[in-house]
């Protein structure tokens, strides 16, 4: 929590927040669920949350291509199964009809998705042509300020320059300062010399910070205190089943160079267990997102402790028959930690505190294998076994 930004709050000075597209994309879109779905606090709220159109339209065409992208991947899965016999033909007539029905509005759909979620959390959203100043726009381009650069390829930055005049207009419009969420640093340089955005890089940060102090650290120091004191509530127990369940929740992205063109086919991860940042009772490493009529929701940091089994086939291309050739596969253990989060939701009363459920937030992680092979090499020559070892550090995406 920013003590100093809080007060700026008890004082009336910031009294709305936004989001910018990267805070959608870090929490990997999830508009229903996780930090996102949280914002819902603020539909009867005094303070408010306020989304530029430029914003929402941009999440808009993401949330499209996502569902575009797992549709084309649905109509690809079932050309297989059609062509390997692997349903009966009714089934495969069935399913072939629901994927082209689907594909059909994804665009139509995307949208309603994101109105759905503005109305569940009360966003308001902002248009440029009622806030925005163009003229402060082509100004702030032609002189290489903020969101703009004095040198590359400056035109995209402009929907970031026109979100950024739309909520600055807005500001001023109302006298008031926001309080701007984004990992972009375009938004954060521009925040740097603004009068009316005040621009921070963690959203659970930003709400446990309008949360504010006093009664609303009571949940997490509560937790803390028990956590400390023997975990009465079953605190790790709860993460770590939660963390196991979810563990699609882990998205992998993966690297890899090799003698052959190699393709990855897939990562399974086994989460082994779990430790908490929870270092003694003040409860100062959590924070509280939410917090009404007894109920609160507290972020929880962590580190994992997984196997990740990756999956990989080779090709060689043979130049006499114009045509590649498969070079067989191979699976690649590793032993990782990776950091998260988690959103605990847990009921206070008189009596105490009781955990009602435990929601992993998305992870991104980050692993490269250097020089692999196929099996069948490795297995010839069992000296070179460690060659099909990820030997470049693996890390955690921001």
């Amino acid at each position: 929590m920013d003590e100093r930004i809080y007060n700026r709050i008890l004082a009336g000075e910031i009294t709305a927040l936004t989001i910018d597209t990267s805070i959608f994309e870090k929490n990997s879109l999830a508009l229903e669920s996780g930090l996102l779905a949280q914002l819902d606090q603020f539909r009867e709220s005094e303070f408010e949350l306020v989304i530029a159109n430029t914003v929402a339209n941009e999440v808009k065409r993401h949330l499209t291509k996502n569902a575009t992208d797992a549709t084309k991947s649905l109509r690809t899965a079932l050309a297989h199964t059609a062509k390997h016999r692997a349903l009966s033909s009714t089934r495969q007539e069935e399913l072939t009809a629901l994927s082209n029905l689907a594909a059909s509005d994804d665009a139509a759909r995307a949208s309603k998705r994101f109105d759905d979620w503005v109305q569940l959390v009360g966003a308001d959203i902002l248009h440029e042509e009622e806030f925005a100043s163009i003229g402060e726009v082509m100004r702030r381009y032609e002189a290489g300020e903020p969101p703009f650069t004095e040198t590359g390829e400056k035109k995209q930055e402009f929907p970031d320059a026109v979100a950024l005049s739309t909520l600055e207009g807005w500001a001023e419009a109302h006298d008031t300062k926001i309080l701007a969420v984004a990992h972009d640093k375009d938004w954060q340089r521009y925040g740097a010399q603004s009068k009316r955005l005040v621009v921070v890089e963690d959203l659970a940060d930003a709400l446990s910070t309008i949360q504010g102090l006093g009664s609303a650290r009571e949940p997490a120091v509560r937790l803390a205190t028990l956590f400390v004191a023997g975990d009465a509530v079953g605190l790790h127990a709860a993460v770590l089943e939660a963390v196991r369940d979810q563990v699609d929740k882990f998205n992998f992205r993966v690297e890899a160079d090799s003698q052959f063109s190699v393709e990855e086919e897939g990562v399974e991860p086994t989460v082994d267990d779990i430790t908490l940042d929870i270092p003694d009772a003040t409860g100062a490493t959590l924070d509280t997102i939410s917090h009404e009529d007894g109920q609160a929701v507290i972020k929880i940091s962590g580190t994992a402790s997984l196997q990740v089994d990756a999956h990989f086939s080779f090709e060689k291309f043979d130049s006499i028959d114009r045509d590649y050739l498969g070079m067989g596969s191979a699976t690649i253990s590793d032993n990782v930690e990776i950091e998260f989060e988690v959103l605990a939701m847990v009921q206070i009363d008189a009596d105490g505190l009781t955990l009602n459920g435990v929601e992993l937030l998305p992870v991104t992680h980050d692993m490269y294998y250097n020089d692999i092979e196929p099996d069948w090499i490795v297995n010839q020559r069992p000296k070179l076994s460690t060659f099909q070892r990820p030997i470049l550090s693996t890390f955690d995406a921001c």
